[in-house]
């Protein structure tokens, strides 16, 4: 017995009695709950899968090769520690990229091989009752809605969601193939630019040259004899130096 007070005295018989009088509610109401829960995660809610990556910033060769020829020439270029970071997260959601992806093509569950991503993300297999630019700017928002990025250390933690496991693989590995794509037509821009700049650069300095040594040319024409002339001396040597320099 568990004596309370001196008037109250609880039997451990008499807890035991009330529990089994109750033993029925006490058994079907988990077992209820239990399937009223599974019911309700099978019928009326919709698995959601994720495939993660981890991305970082990968080094070319091409800016360090033409940084070199530019210094050749005397010109100083950026190096890579100078550069200004990459703002993956924006460049991974933008706009751009999210174009790029839907003229991917991708297996689904639900709408079957090679499908273009326009198709699955907007209309899937029914005919589309929108133009094209309306149907684009609905798969470019629910590109971005799949994605998820955020810097992790000196990596990006990359997330991409969706209902089919084989289309999230696909997905994210199709965008870190774009992201590459992208970076890499930026990188070989940047150094089209830089080559470009270089050889205007050597065609003026190749004009300055020509006009330099005709200068000097010039000059000892006119003057045969400067030894006793200490003026034209430095005149002459200034040319001299000029086209050296050039």
């Amino acid at each position: 017995p568990i004596y309370l007070n001196q008037e109250e005295t609880i039997y451990l018989s008499n807890i035991l009695l009330v529990l089994a009088r109750q033993l029925k509610i006490i058994l079907i109401t988990p077992l209820l709950s239990f399937f009223i829960a599974f019911i309700y995660i099978k019928l009326y809610t919709v698995p959601i899968y994720i495939s993660s990556a981890k991305i970082m910033s990968s080094s070319g060769g091409g800016g360090s090769q033409t940084s070199g020829i530019a210094a050749q020439f005397g010109i100083v270029l950026p190096t890579r520690n100078s550069e200004s970071e990459w703002v993956y997260p924006e460049i991974i959601k933008s706009r751009t990229l999210a174009r790029a992806m839907l003229n991917r093509k991708f297996d689904t569950e639900k709408f079957g091989l090679q499908k273009p991503l326009l198709q699955i993300l907007t209309y899937g297999n029914n005919q589309p009752s929108v133009g094209i630019d309306t149907l684009i700017k609905a798969g470019v928002g629910a590109v971005a809605g799949m994605i998820q990025v955020k810097k992790n250390g000196s990596f990006y933690d990359l997330k991409i969601s969706s209902t089919d496991p084989i289309f999230s693989r696909d997905f994210a590995i199709a965008l870190i193939e774009e992201l590459d794509s992208h970076q890499r037509a930026y990188n070989d821009k940047k150094v089209g630019e830089t080559v470009q700049f270089i050889v205007d650069r050597i065609s003026d300095t190749e004009k300055k040259l020509n006009a330099a040594e005709e200068a000097l040319k010039n000059f000892r024409d006119r003057n045969r004899r400067i030894e006793n002339s200490p003026s034209l001396q430095l005149e002459q040597d200034r040319l001299s130096r000029e086209v050296s320099v050039l």
